[in-house]
């Protein structure tokens, strides 16, 4: 019989890192929930175990603090693990995430830069690096950034071609790129703050009467969650135009929250990201 060697000061914390990763963040479906006596537990662990390694302890507060919506101490943290040496490109990276979905979209891409001239090659082919690109680009129609993605491969820098198509076509119908960020910053925000998940976008224009941007938020959640953040969003965006005065906001945007999975046959969702002008959506 062979004797399990006991758990180093660098597994447990590695082990808490990613059981928050998974458990709130990859793996979420339906509304956000969380249990703030596991999320304390987490913390003490990583307390007892942080001398292994200082960044990736300070990266686990950061990630208690994003899912209590504390964003505030969360960027505290991040901050923490920039000022320790050869900080893991994971967390450079999920840091950049959490800025773009507060709308610091100028220190996103300046970490986003940070990672792809930083990290060694294999960083850049990874998934979850190249949807944190994704999410940038969707947030800001900004293709600037892929002048530093030379390591990326060829097949991630396709899928990313159609912002750029979208980018021109969304002045058929008067929407300027700042009408587009301020508005998708909004919707970001607010799918973040009420299910932890992340932006899945399908774009169509409609260019007739109405001229207006179209767009369907996948998520993991059920009908009933669906039909309650359509409702919750529409309150809050009008809440936020009359509040800001950004009345010539309106009519300009139509969202609606999606099942990830059709309810019907249990497909995933559609794979193309943009469906041009002049296309209806699909019920």
């Amino acid at each position: 019989m062979t004797t399990r060697q006991p758990k180093t000061e660098a597994d447990v914390l590695a082990e808490t890192a990613n059981l928050i990763l998974d458990k709130y963040f990859h793996n979420q479906k339906n509304i956000c929930t969380y249990d703030k006596i596991e999320l304390a537990r987490m913390l003490g662990l990583a307390e007892d175990n942080k001398k292994s390694d200082y960044a990736l302890f300070h990266f686990i507060k950061a990630l208690r603090y994003v899912v209590l919506g504390n964003f505030n101490e969360a960027i505290n943290s991040y901050e923490a693990t920039l000022r320790i040496p050869n900080s893991h490109a994971g967390i450079l990276s999920n840091y950049a995430t959490t800025l773009i979905i507060l709308g610091e979209l100028e220190q996103a891409k300046e970490m986003l830069i940070k990672c792809l001239n930083e990290t060694d090659d294999g960083v850049s082919n990874l998934e979850y690096f190249a949807n944190i690109i994704e999410l940038y680009l969707l947030s800001t129609l900004d293709e600037t950034l892929l002048q530093h993605a030379g390591n990326m491969k060829d097949s991630t820098l396709d899928k990313y071609s159609n912002i750029l198509k979208l980018k021109t076509d969304i002045n058929k119908i008067d929407i300027s790129i700042q009408d587009y960020q301020e508005f998708t910053g909004v919707l970001i925000k607010f799918i973040f703050d009420k299910t932890r998940q992340i932006y899945q976008p399908r774009f169509s224009i409609d260019n007739g009467l109405d001229r207006q941007l179209n767009i369907e938020a996948f998520l993991n959640i059920n009908p009933e969650e669906a039909s309650y953040l359509n409702t919750e969003f529409r309150n809050q965006y009008l809440d936020y135009i009359f509040d800001n005065e950004r009345h010539d906001l309106l009519g300009k945007f139509v969202v609606f929250f999606r099942q990830n999975k059709n309810r019907e046959d249990g497909t995933e969702k559609p794979k193309a990201f943009y469906l041009g002008t002049n296309r209806e959506l699909e019920a």
